[in-house]
């Protein structure tokens, strides 16, 4: 813990994808495999799901850290969950709970964690980091809606994927496959609907929406933007008004640079309590560094909703 205090923190490289040790101790950048890495952070917000960038990698024959072929959507989130990958990093993520057995656990707040920054090389910037963490918060909200009603899973595997809703029950629409007959042949297509009507023991909604072939809400969907275009001016207005809603307010923007400003502040007083402490006082620097910690998550925190919200008005303006 002395050590965390101080900005040392101990982070293991052989099991760890895109980092090396050196000779002299220190963090090197293995650029082979950070740019796999790369490309996973890449293509997460190019709006590839985990497990289509797993299948890439093993259709790619890439292999994990361990040297294994397969990957898996788990092995994915790890790597774009690891704060490690743009320089930073936490401390004390698990405990040791029996010093005979070695048994570990995650810290669910028994111990003080560390946030040390600019700990070895980056290699993601903090802008493409903070842009997927508000990402994964923001599929993973599709699994947790407020009400609890119309909760999904992420897929992006269709242009019309997660952003179609019932007209009638409010569901999610989904795609799947069909088969009808004509002239006495079976034959496939796709079609869109309700999942309600999918699977009525599961979710309990007594909906009548028929399905929709994707070719008619293709055409349909290539109408409206036709119509669309004759009044551009207008639809343009409209869009940027809500976007602007979710968007932040000046007052929020101005305060977001003040909390990156006292976050840097913070971050390099640590650094030089930690380079010249003092052993003769002692408690005076356990105190100080303390509060410095508490202030340090105070505004980490904040700057994360802020953030959040930021990330939101920009996913909006993507699409």
């Amino acid at each position: 813990m002395k050590r965390f205090q101080r900005g040392i923190a101990h982070v293991p490289t052989t099991y760890f994808l895109s980092y090396d040790t050196d000779e002299k101790g220190n963090i090197v950048i293995n650029e082979k495999e950070a740019a796999v890495v790369r490309r996973i952070f890449s293509e997460y917000l190019a709006g590839k799901g985990a497990s289509l960038i797993a299948k890439g990698l093993m259709r790619d024959y890439i292999l994990t850290a361990r040297g294994n072929k397969k990957w898996t959507a788990d092995a994915v989130q790890k790597i774009l969950k690891n704060e490690k990958h743009c320089g930073n990093t936490v401390t004390s993520k698990t405990i040791t709970v029996d010093y005979l057995s070695h048994k570990r656990i995650r810290n669910d707040g028994r111990e003080q964690q560390y946030f040390i920054k600019n700990h070895h090389p980056a290699i993601i910037s903090e802008e493409e980091w903070e842009a997927v963490q508000q990402e994964l918060k923001r599929r993973n909200k599709m699994l947790r809606d407020p009400d609890g009603k119309y909760a999904q899973n992420y897929s992006n595997r269709s242009y019309f994927s997660n952003k179609l809703y019932c007209g009638e029950c409010g569901h999610p629409v989904v795609r799947r496959r069909l088969s009808s007959q004509k002239n006495g042949e079976k034959y496939y297509f796709t079609a869109w609907q309700c999942r309600t009507r999918i699977h009525p023991k599961i979710y309990v909604a007594d909906c009548k929406a028929r399905y929709i072939r994707e070719s008619a809400l293709e055409e349909a969907f290539m109408k409206a933007l036709h119509d669309l275009k004759e009044e551009k001016d207008q639809v343009t207005s409209e869009v940027n008004e809500i976007i602007a809603e979710y968007d932040l307010s000046d007052m929020e923007k101005a305060r977001l640079i003040i909390v990156e400003e006292q976050l840097d502040t913070i971050n390099n007083r640590i650094h030089e309590l930690t380079e010249n402490r003092n052993s003769t006082i002692a408690d005076v620097y356990e105190a100080n560094i303390r509060h410095l910690y508490y202030e340090q998550e105070a505004l980490q925190a904040e700057l994360e909703d802020l953030h959040e919200k930021q990330e939101e008005s920009k996913h909006l303006k993507s699409n």
